[in-house]
């Protein structure tokens, strides 16, 4: 998500980095919504550098995902 299209979406969501050599960039995050636009996941990741659980993210979609299939 961009801050160009979607201002405000990074303090909206509560991804918007505040202080420190990053202030105003967003942290990783993921949020999964159904097609009634439910949260059915989400997870923000703490440090910047890490990747967030794919795997989960699919799986709360009900898809199943070998692993091997996700690494570079």
């Amino acid at each position: 998500m961009s801050a160009i299209r979607h201002a405000g979406f990074g303090e909206n969501y509560g991804v918007q980095i505040v202080e420190g050599p990053l202030s105003g960039m967003f942290s990783r995050a993921v949020v999964v919504l159904d097609e009634n636009n439910t949260v059915v996941y989400r997870e923000q990741i703490a440090d910047i550098g890490e990747e967030p659980d794919y795997i989960a993210a699919y799986q709360a979609l009900g898809i199943a995902v070998d692993p091997q299939e996700l690494e570079d």
